[in-house]
């Protein structure tokens, strides 16, 4: 290899480490973001029970007493549906990378294949990133949603229980 191919190959893999360090760090923030929207729904849990219980006269509004608890276990759902995947997240298999350098495989062909590893890592990282962020923002909307639901519900009991 030449030495342009060299620093190609440097900058490939000093690229796709950034780029793995990036997605570890999307994933810890995803999660936390989900942390704190699953807190929230649990905090709410408590005016929906109390909603449960009220005793709604007209019948065509009964569904309303269900609402906010069914938006708030799905959030939930969606909640730890996008902290199960952090199990999944795969890191570089460096182990195979290992033995060719103890069998003496050049510097060159070591940096490719190391970055070959990093961009498998990388490329399955970024899927289960894509899937955590779409259950997140899921749940953040039915965060909403439900917050809203309870508030407006408060707001029309009067209405609703004559």
């Amino acid at each position: 290899m030449s030495k342009q191919e060299s620093e190609n190959l440097n900058i490939l893999l000093k690229t796709a480490e950034l780029k793995l360090g990036s997605t570890i760090s999307n994933f810890r923030a995803l999660d936390t973001k989900a942390s704190i929207f699953f807190a929230f729904l649990g905090v709410l849990f408590i005016p929906s029970l109390n909603i449960f219980q009220w005793t709604i006269r007209k019948d065509e509004f009964i569904f309303l007493k269900f609402l906010p608890g069914i938006l708030i276990i799905i959030g939930i759902i969606f909640c730890l549906l996008s902290l199960f995947p952090q199990k999944w997240m795969v890191f570089p298999n460096l182990i195979g990378v290992e033995k060719l350098y103890s069998n003496g495989i050049s510097p060159n062909h070591l940096k490719a294949e190391l970055f070959s590893v990093y961009r498998e890592a990388l490329l399955y990282n970024f899927k289960i990133s894509k899937q955590k962020l779409k259950f997140t923002k899921y749940a953040l909307y039915l965060l909403i949603a439900s917050f809203l639901v309870i508030i407006l519900l408060f707001i029309f009991k009067g209405v609703l229980n004559d």
